[in-house]
């Protein structure tokens, strides 16, 4: 059996195979490249302090790198989804305090998250490092390096332990790879 088929038939149907392997090309080349972006982050770091009557100080220390604070907690926010974890270290040792061993975070994109957790914070002890680890879920075999500031810093407004409002700074940060950021803290 034989099918003639018209030449501006055969004509369209090329001219469409054609299109669609573009739109593919374009697609793989798009993700590609999301692929290969920089992990883009924002971080605030909120320190506080409890006062004589019981309600609480708060202390901006990614603005304010000298202020104390008695505890912390970092808030974050990433425009990819990612895996963070969080160190504190002291000369070679560094000991991992969220999320617990053997367990993971990912973050997904757009959202808010506070490490140790929502209204928990962590205790302050003299001086403390702590390094940030924000790496790509898509890339987990990416290098990281440091976080370098992008843009302006804003203002954010969070609720202290107390409730009370306390605005911050946020910053934007972004790295190559994975990123990772160094926060020297200490207690008062």
């Amino acid at each position: 059996m034989s099918f003639l088929r018209h030449p501006v038939l055969l004509l369209v149907e090329a001219v469409v195979s054609a299109a669609i392997g573009g739109m593919l090309r374009e697609g793989f080349l798009r993700a590609e490249a999301r692929g290969r972006a920089p992990m883009e982050i924002t971080v605030t770091v909120m320190g506080e302090t409890e006062r004589l009557d019981g309600s609480w100080e708060g202390a901006d220390l990614l603005a304010n790198p000298d202020a104390t604070a008695q505890r912390v907690q970092i808030s974050l926010r990433v425009e990819k989804r990612a895996r963070v974890s969080l160190d504190a270290v002291e000369g070679k040792d560094v000991s991992r305090l969220f999320p617990q061993e053997k367990r993971e975070a990912i973050l997904e994109p757009g959202r808010w998250y506070a490490i140790p957790g929502p209204r928990t914070f962590y205790d302050l002890a003299g001086r403390v490092h702590l390094r940030l680890n924000v790496a790509p879920l898509d890339r987990p075999d990416s290098p990281f390096e440091p976080a370098d500031a992008v843009g302006p810093a804003s203002l954010v407004t969070f609720r202290l332990s107390d409730g009370s409002p306390y605005q911050l700074t946020r910053q934007d940060f972004a790295a190559r790879g994975a990123a990772r950021l160094e926060l020297d803290l200490r207690a008062p």
